[in-house]
C-alpha cells in the first residue's frame, strides 16, 4: 500500500467513524424527544420545530446565550431562560448546568415547559407562543417559524 493509499483509507475510516457517531448522536435525540412527547403528551415535531428555532438545531452542550434585552440567559439545547431554570431548581432541584450539558434534560425539560404553557392557556398554539414569551402577541411570529421548522420534523400543520 502506498503512502497515498494509507491516507485515503484513514481519510475514509475517520469519515465513517464521523458519520457513525453523528448517527448514533442523532439516534440518541430522537429517543429523547420521543421521550418527552410520551411523557408530556407534546408532538415531538413541535419540540424539534423549537429546536431548530432555538439553536439551528445544534447538539452542541456548554449552551449559554448571551444576556437578552432584559438581561436574563437562556441555556442549553431548547434554550431555557432564567425564569424556568429558577423554577426547575426550586421544584426539581435541577440547575442550569445540568441543563446546558444533559441534552435529553434539556428536551424533557421542554416538553414540561410546552406542556404548562398549553394547559394554562387551553390552546396549542398559545402554549408554543408561551414557550417563548409570556405575551402571545410577541410570540405570534415565533408560532410562525416553529409551525415551519416542525414540518420538516413530521407535523402535519393545518
Amino acid at each position: 500500500m502506498t503512502g497515498a493509499q494509507r491516507k485515503l483509507l484513514v481519510a475514509a475510516a475517520t469519515a465513517l467513524i464521523a458519520t457513525t457517531a453523528a448517527a448514533s448522536d442523532d439516534a440518541e435525540l430522537e429517543a429523547c424527544f420521543a421521550a418527552a412527547e410520551a411523557e408530556y403528551q407534546v408532538p415531538s415535531c413541535i419540540l424539534r420545530g423549537i429546536h431548530q428555532v432555538e439553536t439551528s438545531g445544534s447538539k452542541s452542550t456548554n449552551m449559554v446565550s448571551r444576556p437578552n434585552r432584559d438581561g436574563s440567559r437562556d441555556y442549553g439545547i431548547m434554550q431555557h431562560n432564567d425564569f424556568w431554570i429558577r423554577y426547575f431548581q426550586r421544584n426539581f432541584g435541577i440547575t442550569a448546568q445540568q441543563i446546558v450539558q444533559d441534552r435529553c434534560l434539556a428536551i424533557r425539560g421542554a416538553g414540561y415547559v410546552l406542556r404548562y404553557e398549553m394547559n394554562r392557556a387551553r390552546d396549542f398554539w398559545t402554549g408554543v407562543a408561551k414557550y417563548h414569551n409570556p405575551d402571545p402577541v410577541i410570540g405570534y411570529g415565533y408560532v410562525l417559524r416553529v409551525a415551519n421548522a416542525a414540518k420538516r420534523f413530521g407535523c402535519q400543520i393545518k
